[in-house]
Order: C-alpha cells, then sequence, then structure tokens
C-alpha cells in the first residue's frame, strides 16, 4: 500500500462538538496571550503549534492525522477524549491506536489538564476600582479571523464573538452588549455548548464592568457549569478565578476563597505560570479586601515570581499596583506613590483608558496620604471623567463621592 492510501485511510476529523470546544478554546486563549497580535491564520497555528495549512484543514473541520488533533488539543490545555474524532469519511469513531501517542517531550508546561483561555481572564479580564480583572489590549482583527466552516452560523458566531471582544476592550459597551446578546442567542439557538460558555464568559466580564454584578455572577456561574458538561475543568477553573474575584469585590469572601483555591489547584497541576500568577493575584486582593496585609503581599510577590519568563506586562503591572494599596495601608504613601507613578505611565502608553482611571483614582488616595489635596483633586476629576465616558457609573460615582469629600475644608 502506498504512503499516500496510508495517509488517506489514517486521516480523522473533529467531531462537531470538537470543534467547538477547539474554536472556543483557542479564542479565549488569544484573548488572554494575544498582547498586540490580531488573530490571523498565522497565529492562528501558532497557538494549536501545528503549521498554517494545518491549522486551515483543522479549523474547517477537515482530515489530518490524529496525532496533530491530540496536539492542538494539547497546546490549548484540552483534555483529548478519543470521542472527539471520527475518520475523515465522518462515519466511524477513532478506536484508540498507537497513533494517538504524541511527542510531547518538549511540552512539559502543556499536560492534558492545562487550563486554557480565560486567564481571563484576563481573563479576562473587567478592570474596576479595587480588585479587578487583567486587560489586554486587542486591535481590530482582521478579515483572516473568519473561518469557512461547513456551518454558516458558526462563521457568524466567530465574527460577532471578534467585534464584541474589540467593543469590548474599546470601551464601547453598549455595542459590546449588543453583540455579546446575539452571539449568545446564535449559541443557544444551536445548542453549540463550547461556543455558548465562551460568550458567557465575556458577557460576565462585560458586565462585571458596567456594575451589573449579579448579571455578571450568573453569567459565570451559567458558563462553568457549561465547561463542566463538555468535562474540561480548566476551561471550567479559568471561569471560576473570574467568578471568585468578583465575589471578592461584592463581599463574598468565603464563596471567592472557594472558587480561588479551586481555580489554583487546577492551574497548579497543569503547569500553567500565567494561570496560578492570575489566580495568586486575585486570591492576594481576597487577603488585602479581608484585611490580612501581610498575607496579601505574600500573594503577589508569589504571583510575580510566577511570572517570571513569561513576557506578561500587562499583568505584572496589575500586581504591581495592588501592592501599591497595601504598602499604601501599612503606613508606606511615597513607596505606593512611586510604584502607582510606574503604572500610570504604562497605562498611558499602553493606550488603556480603563486602566488609566483605575491607577489615578488609587494615586488620588496616596496623594491625599501626603497631603496632596489639590493633585489629589486633579486626578480624581480626571478619573471621573474617564469612568464616565467608559459607561462604568459605579467607578464614577465613587471618584466623583471622594472628590466631592476632598473639596469640602479639612477639619
Amino acid at each position: 500500500m502506498s504512503n499516500q492510501s496510508q495517509a488517506r485511510r489514517r486521516a480523522v476529523r473533529l467531531t462537531d462538538e470538537a470543534r467547538q470546544i477547539l474554536k472556543s478554546a483557542l479564542f479565549e486563549r488569544w484573548r488572554r496571550d494575544s498582547g498586540d497580535k490580531k488573530l490571523t491564520r498565522e497565529v492562528r497555528a501558532g497557538l494549536l503549534g501545528v503549521s498554517v495549512a494545518t491549522s486551515e484543514r483543522v479549523w474547517e473541520g477537515k482530515g489530518v492525522d490524529r496525532p496533530t488533533l491530540t496536539l492542538a488539543f494539547k497546546n490549548l490545555g484540552l483534555d483529548w477524549q478519543d470521542s472527539y474524532c471520527v475518520d475523515a469519511s465522518g462515519q466511524n469513531l477513532c478506536p484508540p491506536s498507537s497513533d494517538q501517542v504524541v511527542d510531547v517531550s518538549n511540552l512539559d508546561s502543556l499536560r492534558t489538564k492545562s487550563p486554557i483561555w480565560i486567564r481571563l481572564t484576563f481573563a479576562t479580564i473587567a478592570v474596576l476600582a479595587l480588585c479587578t480583572t487583567i486587560v489586554v489590549i486587542l486591535h481590530r482583527p482582521t478579515t483572516t479571523w473568519a473561518v469557512r466552516s461547513d456551518k454558516p452560523w458558526q462563521d457568524q458566531f466567530c465574527l460577532i464573538m471578534a467585534k464584541g471582544t474589540e467593543s469590548y476592550h474599546r470601551a464601547e459597551y453598549g455595542h459590546a452588549q449588543s453583540q455579546l446578546d446575539e452571539a449568545i442567542g446564535l449559541a443557544r439557538s444551536h445548542d453549540a455548548v463550547g461556543e455558548l460558555a465562551g460568550a458567557l464568559k465575556l458577557s460576565g466580564d462585560l458586565a462585571a464592568v458596567r456594575g451589573s454584578f449579579q448579571l455578571a455572577r450568573t453569567r459565570y456561574e451559567e458558563s462553568a457549569t457549561l465547561w463542566a458538561t463538555l468535562n474540561q475543568e480548566p476551561s471550567r477553573a479559568c471561569v471560576l478565578e473570574a467568578l471568585g474575584d468578583l465575589q471578592t469585590r461584592t463581599g463574598d469572601f468565603e464563596g471567592a476563597r472557594k472558587n480561588l483555591t479551586q481555580a489554583l489547584e487546577t492551574f497548579n497541576l497543569s503547569k500553567d505560570s500565567v494561570g496560578v500568577a492570575m489566580a495568586m493575584r486575585d486570591l492576594g486582593s481576597l487577603s488585602f479586601c479581608s484585611g490580612n496585609l501581610s498575607s496579601a503581599l505574600n500573594w503577589f510577590r508569589a504571583g510575580m515570581h510566577e511570572l517570571k519568563g513569561s513576557s506578561k506586562p500587562d499583568i505584572e503591572a496589575d500586581i504591581r499596583g495592588r501592592q501599591a494599596l497595601v504598602l499604601q495601608k501599612q503606613g508606606h504613601p511615597k513607596e505606593a506613590h512611586d510604584i502607582l507613578q510606574n503604572c500610570l505611565r504604562y497605562w498611558t502608553q499602553r493606550d488603556h483608558p480603563r486602566w488609566e482611571a483605575t491607577i489615578k483614582f488609587r494615586l488620588a488616595a496616596v496623594e491625599i496620604d501626603l497631603g496632596n489635596r489639590k493633585s489629589a483633586s486633579l486626578l480624581l476629576a480626571s478619573s471621573k471623567t474617564i469612568f464616565g465616558g467608559l459607561g462604568d457609573a459605579p467607578n464614577a460615582t465613587e471618584a466623583s463621592n471622594l472628590l466631592e469629600r476632598l473639596a469640602k475644608p479639612s477639619d
């Protein structure tokens, strides 16, 4: 038998369910780790760990060899299951075979259960005045992001999600809301569990940013449940990380500790340093809000240590900004001031208005401690204006209230 015939015999493709999982995972990994990169075919291939041509075949549901599929899943931190593939004709499920063994000698940090997207957060993801989720600046995705699948609704879903993500990161929250609602409705109408889980996560991030905390919690909890039904605990853990951070902000410290600890355990098991760092960051914020300042600093330092060599300057800037809050509370306003000034320069250069407003708010509080009421007033006024322009009413109100108190004559 010729080599070509043998290759055709070994060719397999992903089931529709598996493609949903893969696409949602890749989309969220891109959101978390992309930095300034657009989601081109080349970037997508890099995330999957295969060539551009092979990436196109996997993405479009065409036949490839089994090791390629298992490798792509591992590179996104997804659990591989034999039921995820059928032969290239789509008629027979692939039985276990020696083809399933993949050389992962250089993938020590990408184990079968390593988490994917969402660390989100940043994550994913929403930046609020005190305990925030990292947000990565994304530029306009090019048309090469479209997937040309055999199901037109999937192409439509991906394009809507790309637009919704862009609107979210540009702080165009009204547009983002309508786009994400459309994506959620489309996924529900097609019973697309993976797509729905991803859309709900981003919708939760948006709701948190806009101060709709109950809606955010509902979105996160449904997303986590859907990932559990797909037996994708790494993805679920990433949603739990975002949920735990939200619970900290809303005072549910017990729930936050439970979810963040569970997320951290999953990230540790999978050797995902970025996920570990983000969970540690959130646990540091939980300790800070609980009044345990020494524990908060320890968590933040541990998170920074995990990020060494990861090239995640946004997350590092986030953690440094949170460390400054602790130093201020410990009676070191000058040190906190210097850190926040550096953070402000960083986020201003990154042209990220939400972070700029957040750091200005924090810096104003430090200026008050230092007795610089005029500087604090200017920072608060700017923070209020930016938050208001972003449609972030809760933080705009908080900045306004502090500004009003500052305007009253001191005792």
